[in-house]
């Protein structure tokens, strides 16, 4: 259970337990991603259900009252082809979204530290993702939540710049100190 600002007490469901709407799911990252201007038109089959699920695991929260999506995020396990710059042992993170209603209340944090854990139990070393500049609010988070910055992994992907945050886990999901 993640408590999110706000108050209330909201359960991360794995899409493999509890089904997620396939029409929900590509209306939340086309409006996340296409209509705020962080990826082109162009490229909206990324978004389509099947080639999210196929990525990974899908973490969703959904409001309590309202059973409306809050946000979602992508587990990238090693062996998924959907891998990108994770090493053999390390999972990723990819297409964390959440609905503009819901942004500052909890949300992307809830489902950032449910993959976390997730993560360590499943015994990844390290945690991978990138984001775009743009999305202070997300590399804000990043950092708080024990990512940092791996400025030698950076990248340009469709003229769009990328920055890459990892995180290593120890067994308990805290950073490994060196």
């Amino acid at each position: 259970m993640a408590e999110l600002q706000g108050g209330g007490d909201h359960r991360v469901i794995c899409a493999s337990d509890e089904p997620l709407g396939d029409d929900e799911l590509e209306r939340l990252l086309t409006t996340v991603f296409i209509d705020g201007g962080f990826t082109d038109a162009a490229r909206a089959s990324m978004f389509r259900a099947q080639a999210v699920h196929a990525r990974g695991e899908i973490l969703y929260l959904r409001d309590g009252a309202t059973r409306s999506l809050m946000g979602v995020v992508v587990l990238v396990p090693p062996a998924s082809p959907a891998r990108r710059l994770a090493n053999h042992d390390q999972a990723e993170l990819h297409l964390l979204a959440t609905a503009p209603e819901y942004r500052r209340s909890g949300v992307a944090r809830a489902l950032v530290e449910a993959a976390i854990a997730r993560a360590t139990r499943a015994g990844h070393s390290a945690l991978v993702l990138w984001t775009q500049p743009a999305m202070r609010a997300a590399y804000r988070l990043y950092a708080t939540a024990g990512f940092v910055r791996d400025h030698e992994r950076d990248f340009e992907l469709s003229g769009r710049e990328f920055l890459v945050f990892q995180r290593s886990l120890g067994r308990d999901g805290a950073p490994h100190r060196k």
